[in-house]
């Protein structure tokens, strides 16, 4: 699924380096993948559900052991490339990587979680969810 057209684009900045970036504040979240924005599937009721089930799967973890969320998004930038944002269908990052009193660092992580689940939907690029997993 490509842009819709119109969105708001706003600048953000890259706090690793202070440079100003493009950031597209769309709904549903629009993500950087293979060098260009691309809009992430709108979610239906069974996406919906599955999204609940891993959540209710991860949720011993969270709190206990780390954190883990639902459309989370996450600031990364794989080396050589630009920051971008990641919005996993659900992730799960532990406090020996962000410690629990890092809550503000937490609202939107520079790093990759430890763990993430993308629900596969019909239409979904099969090279999308590849360089997803790269990053």
């Amino acid at each position: 699924m490509g842009l819709p057209t119109t969105y708001d684009a706003v600048i953000d900045y890259d706090m690793s380096q202070s440079t100003p970036v493009v950031v597209y504040d769309t709904e549903p979240y629009t993500e950087w993948i293979l060098g260009g924005p691309v809009q992430k599937a709108g979610a239906n009721w069974s996406h919906a559900m599955l999204q609940g089930e891993l959540y209710c799967l991860l949720q011993p973890l969270d709190g206990e052991r780390g954190r883990a969320g639902i459309e989370w998004t996450f600031w990364l930038q794989p080396p050589g490339e630009e920051s971008r944002y990641l919005v996993p269908d659900a992730a799960f990052i532990s406090y020996e990587r962000l410690p629990r009193e890092c809550r503000e660092e937490a609202e939107e992580p520079n790093i990759a979680p430890d763990a993430v689940f993308e629900i596969l939907m019909p239409g979904d690029p099969a090279e999308h969810i590849a360089h997803k997993i790269d990053i």
